[in-house]
């Protein structure tokens, strides 16, 4: 039981930040706040938090069960890709920091509507999310709880739909230039070339 209410939590954050972030809420709330739609993003990234917080404290207060134990041969396997998700998340929050979290209002910093394709994006399309799949799997490699598992499965299958929506408000935003950006630009993870062909996703 304890499990689904794991999955009953992690699905609420998941829904409630789809509905949050939709065109169409937004579009409702800007009518309704005015001309305080500006801390819209601010105050969503406060509720977000503080949902993930709860989340987190619902997964990390219940009992583990092990699937397996890890060895030394795993973990030192796994380390490099940890601190590597760690590293790209890290540069991720640092660009998009102000604009992410709404606390740009408070300053002259506004984004520039272009789109970017400097940094890590020249490597991969969606480098946040990148950095979120190495580490959540890293996590669940170095600890193989039963509740990580759950976690990691759902913040996968969330996040591989939340970019396609992403990809189309960017299609729609930046048009031919987007389309010909993603021809050049993998997805998620740089291309690997294997005997002249690339692969990527």
């Amino acid at each position: 039981m304890e499990y689904c209410w794991l999955l009953i939590w992690w699905l609420s954050f998941c829904l409630l930040h789809s509905v949050f972030a939709a065109s169409w809420w937004k579009s409702r709330i800007k009518v309704s706040w005015g001309s305080y739609f500006v801390y819209y993003r601010i105050c969503y990234s406060l509720f977000a938090t503080l949902h993930l917080g709860l989340v987190l404290w619902q997964q990390f207060s219940m009992p583990g069960y092990w699937l397996y134990t890890p060895g030394w041969i795993t973990t030192a396997l796994t380390i490099p890709f940890l601190a590597a998700g760690i590293v790209v998340i890290a540069v991720s929050v640092y660009k998009y920091f102000f604009h992410l979290s709404g606390i740009a209002v408070f300053t002259n910093e506004a984004p520039s509507g272009e789109l970017f394709q400097q940094g890590l994006h020249r490597y991969v399309r969606h480098p946040l999310y990148s950095g979120t799949l190495l580490l959540v799997w890293s996590l669940f490699s170095l600890f193989p709880l039963l509740s990580n598992l759950l976690a990691c499965t759902i913040i996968s299958l969330y996040t591989i739909i939340g970019i396609r929506w992403e990809e189309k408000k960017l299609s729609e935003t930046f048009g031919s230039g987007y389309k010909k950006y993603a021809e050049q630009v993998p997805m998620l993870f740089p291309r690997m070339k294997i005997r002249g062909k690339k692969f990527y996703i």
